[in-house]
């Protein structure tokens, strides 16, 4: 989200009227919208990997083994 905002500063910085300060050129709109779309995509896929991870440590893997012995039952 900073990122956003500093980008929207400096372009308010550039367009050189105070008046102007509110307004952003519709090529600046596409810029903070595909910064705020790569932002986004970075946090989902670190939260992704972080699942993951969490999912394949083996205190998970212990606990699915045993859950599985439960459920067939002894080997005979």
């Amino acid at each position: 989200m900073n990122a956003i905002v500093a980008i929207a500063r400096e372009n308010v910085a550039t367009m050189g009227r105070e008046n102007d300060a509110r307004i952003l050129r519709f090529s600046d709109h596409r810029i903070v919208r595909a910064t705020l779309f790569r932002a986004v995509a970075m946090h989902v896929a670190s939260m992704t990997l972080e699942l993951l991870k969490t999912l394949v440590s083996k205190g998970f893997r212990a606990r699915v083994a045993k859950l599985s012995l439960m459920l067939r039952g002894p080997l005979e």
